[in-house]
C-alpha cells in the first residue's frame, strides 16, 4: 500500500539497458540525487511499493513500467500517485553485442563470438536479440511500433551512447541537473566491428532488426532536439 504522505515531485526513472553507457549514467545520478534508489538485480515489487513515494530517482536493470524480464512482469505498483519521468540510453545494436560478449565472458567463455550471437546463454535475461526493444515496450514483447510510441510519448529523453555528450546535456537542461560533468565508467579495450567477420556482423543485424529500427528512430528524435 502506498503511503498517504505523497511526494509531489516527479520521480526520475532510469531504465538501465546493459552496455549502453548506463553505469556512467547511474554514477552521475547517484551524485546528483542524494535521495535515490539503485536496483542492481530484478526490481522487487514490494520494495517499490514501499519506497516509490519517497525517492527522487530510481535506476536499475529494468524496462519501461519497471518491466522485469526474469519474472516476465511489470513491477510498477498499481497505485502510484506521482509523475514518473523516464530516461534511458540506447546503443548501436552491433557494437552493443560485441561489447556485451567481451564484458560478460572476459576471456572465460568457451563459445566463440559467433556461437554467442547464434545461441546467447540463457542465464542473462536481456542478452537475446532485440532486447533494447523489449526493454522499452513495457509488456515483454518486441513490438517495434509500441516501443517507438513509448520512446516518443512516454520517455522524457532517450539518449544515444554514440552521442553521449549531447544526450547528457539534453537531460541536464530538461531536468535541471546541477553537476556539470560525468565520469566514464566500464571503459574497455576489445575488438571492434572492424575485427569481426562480415557474415557474423550480418547475423547480428538480422537477429536485431527491430533494435536497429528503434535505435535509428530514437537517434533521429534526439538529433531533432539538440
Amino acid at each position: 500500500m502506498i503511503s498517504n504522505n505523497i511526494n509531489k515531485n516527479p520521480l526520475l526513472v532510469f531504465c538501465h539497458i546493459s552496455k549502453t553507457g548506463g553505469t556512467t549514467m547511474r554514477m552521475f545520478l547517484q551524485s546528483e540525487y542524494r535521495n535515490s534508489l539503485f536496483i542492481n538485480n530484478s526490481p522487487d515489487q514490494r520494495v517499490l511499493e514501499k519506497n516509490i513515494e519517497h525517492y527522487d530517482c530510481i535506476a536499475g536493470h529494468f524496462g519501461y513500467l519497471f518491466w522485469d524480464q526474469k519474472h516476465k512482469k511489470s513491477m510498477i505498483p498499481s497505485d502510484v500517485n506521482r509523475e514518473l519521468k523516464y530516461i534511458t540510453m540506447l546503443r548501436d545494436p552491433v557494437d552493443r553485442m560485441i561489447s556485451l560478449y567481451y564484458y560478460t565472458t572476459r576471456g572465460r567463455h568457451k563459445d566463440t563470438f559467433e556461437q554467442f550471437v547464434d545461441h546467447p546463454p540463457p542465464s542473462y535475461p536481456f542478452r537475446h536479440a532485440n532486447s533494447q526493444t523489449l526493454m522499452l515496450t513495457g509488456d515483454g514483447t518486441t513490438n517495434i511500433d509500441l516501443a517507438k510510441k513509448n520512446v516518443k510519448e512516454k520517455f522524457l529523453i532517450v539518449g544515444i551512447m554514440e552521442l553521449y555528450n549531447d544526450s547528457w546535456r539534453l537531460m541536464k537542461e530538461n531536468l535541471g541537473w546541477k553537476n556539470n560533468k560525468y565520469t566514464l565508467a566500464n571503459k574497455s579495450n576489445h575488438p571492434t566491428r572492424d575485427d569481426i567477420p562480415k557474415h557474423v556482423l550480418h547475423k547480428i543485424k538480422v537477429y536485431n532488426e527491430k533494435d536497429i529500427q528503434l535505435y535509428e528512430y530514437a537517434k533521429s528524435l534526439l538529433l531533432s532536439k539538440i
